[in-house]
């Protein structure tokens, strides 16, 4: 049996999911300018990013920052600085690489984001707790599934300039019965 709305042509379906994700876009921009607020003045969204990086997944490599949160290495450097100037992120040396330097929360990093990422995850269980586990469930997996093909299609679309035709999406690989 089909799940897919009988009454609604693919090409209008597409057309209302753009503007719902643009939709989103627009609300999710309000929701992190909110955010920001809530941690401290000299801290802007992106440079929450490279903390939440960097408490979550322990000392990295500037380079390796700017791949995780899809930003350039200057963008990165500049919030860096920030982190660094704020005492939020030490620099120490790479043990790997005695040239290179990693980049660490500090302590007071460490609690700057735990206090933001409380009541982030306050907020949104807020606005989440009413819906059915099954719905939240299936919006988890269509995220999910959004977010890996919008990934996969990423490099193809960074390569292409406004004269070029769109690239075709990649061929799917059928997925294995669960």
């Amino acid at each position: 049996m089909s799940t897919s709305p009988v009454s609604v042509e693919p090409t209008a379906l597409i057309d209302q999911l753009n503007a719902e994700l643009i939709r989103h876009q627009r609300l999710s921009h309000l929701l992190k300018t909110i955010m920001t607020a809530w941690a401290p003045a000299d801290l802007d969204w992106g440079a929450l990013q490279v903390l939440l990086h960097l408490v979550k997944d322990g000392p990295k490599r500037q380079g390796e920052i700017a791949e995780c949160i899809l930003l350039d290495a200057s963008t990165v450097s500049r919030r860096v600085t920030t982190l660094v100037k704020a005492g939020y992120v030490r620099r120490l040396p790479d043990p790997a690489d005695g040239r290179a330097v990693q980049l660490a929360a500090t302590d007071a990093g460490q609690e700057v984001f735990a206090r933001f990422r409380a009541r982030r995850e306050e907020t949104m269980h807020q606005i989440l707790s009413s819906w059915p586990g099954d719905e939240a469930a299936e919006f988890l997996r269509l995220l999910t599934k959004l977010n890996d093909d919008l990934d996969t299609y990423r490099p193809l679309l960074a390569r292409t300039t406004a004269a070029d035709p769109v690239p075709p999406f990649p061929a799917r690989v059928p997925s294995e019965p669960a």
